[in-house]
């Protein structure tokens, strides 16, 4: 069977400013194996990245992951990437 990690990824801290990214590439052998990731929302921005550190958990999370920071309040708020990733934009609705 053929080594091939999951297509989507999610940073646990942005990379280059991006948290999401694809599987483009793969390459390497043993401990040198490596994925080249790209970022959903900049395509041209690209990370290789050790396949033992996608591995850690700490890390990086197979799958796009949703994110949510503290705001400056101490609440919960949401990143403008992972909006930008939501399936259904915030919709405002009136009551009658």
């Amino acid at each position: 069977m053929a080594w091939m990690p999951a297509k989507a990824w999610t940073s646990d801290q942005p990379v280059g400013g991006y948290r999401h990214f694809e599987r483009v590439m793969t390459g390497g052998r043993g401990t040198t194996r490596w994925v080249e990731l790209a970022a959903v929302l900049n395509p041209r921005f690209r990370e290789r990245v050790l396949w033992s550190e996608l591995k850690d958990p700490n890390r990086w999370l197979s799958g796009w992951q949703p994110i949510v920071e503290l705001d400056g309040d101490g609440g919960l708020g949401e990143t403008s990437e992972s909006a930008a990733l939501s399936p259904h934009p915030a919709e405002t609705l009136e009551t009658p």
